[in-house]
């Protein structure tokens, strides 16, 4: 297939993307996200099943929209429970009576197997609800729309085809990508993770048993922005967990702070003064690690979340445990016994039991201590 010929098909293809965005927002009365990202919007099925309660709330009634505000979704990703959002708008179709041959099956869907045959239910979906009287006719937006994003995704697939690196860091930072967080220095690896997940999907495209389709071969052969995006975060995070590892390889505590801050792990609660706990922390968990995988790896970034936490609470023990002792030192200057005993009991101390009756014992030794050396 010559290139201008794909380009083509691929342009007709989005075309039938948007036509079908903008119908659902119609229908929805919400915006979706841009053209390019569409399919990658549906796995999790909400707006699917919203379609389904739009159009047959007996089958699809609220309540039963799994993840309907995208909580869980945004924070964790897809879940296998989404597709009962998928599977709810199947059963609204069949509700409506359209006929079967025009439905993907839920893996088309929720694994992306078959983006196109989605789209293409869609437009069923849409022309023979107009054709009821219960939806607006979708558009034909054939040569009227003009598609920068994906003109920038085609002109980065091309380059990582090329595999010359310095060429697909310039198409990568192309404003109308829309990429984010691409770091020069990852150029040789972002050409590496992406030319090899061209070449699976690819691979997995060619080898996939179905009804050939032009526009099928064309899109599933191609990285979406989504995916592009995707593994580029991909490899800023395995940079950045190398970059903690060298830092702890080298006991350099500002190189590891200015590691654990990398916007790429997206690290909570990283605060300069705890940096020596977190230095403690880590290498503790990097050597167990390496004990159990008989191997030194670096810690994956849920590893460095819970290192982090685990020093921030080992941090704010100590603290509190000195605070402590300053109260008791205070209470001895005092020289009253009962407010000795009481911060002494003080569980923040971590001293052992402590007994009340003793009070004026305390007194005297502690006090004769703090002679013998002065705070």
């Amino acid at each position: 297939m010559d290139e201008r010929r794909r380009q083509n098909i691929a342009y007709e293809y989005l075309c039938h993307l948007e036509e079908a965005k903008r119908w659902i927002e119609a229908c929805l009365g919400e915006e979706l996200p841009p053209t390019t990202d569409l399919e990658e919007s549906l796995r999790n099925g909400v707006t699917l099943a919203k379609l389904g309660h739009r159009f047959a709330p007996d089958v699809v009634p609220q309540r039963k929209i799994y993840d309907g505000e995208l909580l869980r979704y945004k924070a964790t990703g897809l879940n296998f429970r989404h597709t009962d959002n998928i599977n709810h708008w199947l059963k609204a179709m069949d509700k409506i009576a359209l006929p079967s041959i025009f439905y993907p099956e839920t893996t088309d869907i929720y694994d992306k197997k078959n983006s196109p045959r989605v789209v293409y239910c869609l437009h069923a979906f849409s022309i023979y609800l107009f054709k009821l009287g219960l939806a607006p006719q979708i558009q034909d937006l054939y040569g009227k729309v003009n598609f920068t994003v994906h003109a920038a995704v085609i002109a980065i697939n091309e380059a990582i085809e090329r595999g010359m690196a310095e060429q697909t860091m310039l198409a990568l930072h192309n404003p109308n990508a829309m990429l984010a967080n691409l770091l020069d220095g990852l150029a040789l690896v972002y050409q590496e993770v992406l030319y090899q997940a061209k070449s699976e999907k690819t691979a997995n495209a060619r080898n996939r048993v179905g009804v050939y389709k032009p526009e099928q071969d064309v899109y599933e052969e191609l990285l979406t922005r989504a995916e592009i995006q995707g593994n580029v975060n991909k490899v800023n995070v395995h940079a950045a967990m190398e970059y903690v590892d060298e830092a702890l390889e080298k006991g350099d505590v500002q190189a590891l702070y200015s590691a654990l801050q990398s916007e790429a792990l997206g690290l909570r609660e990283v605060h300069r003064e705890n940096t020596e706990w977190y230095m403690e922390q880590l290498l503790i968990d990097r050597e167990q690690k390496s004990l159990e995988l008989g191997m030194m790896e670096p810690l994956e970034k849920e590893e460095l979340q819970a290192a982090v936490e685990a020093a921030n609470e080992n941090a704010n023990v100590h603290l509190c445990m000195m605070q402590a002792v300053s109260r008791i030192n205070e209470a001895v200057r005092s020289g009253v016994p009962s407010q000795t005993v009481k911060e002494l009991m003080n569980s923040s101390a971590k001293l052992p039991d402590v007994y009340p009756f003793a009070a004026g014992l305390y007194q005297r030794e502690l006090a004769a201590l703090q002679q013998q050396k002065p705070q």
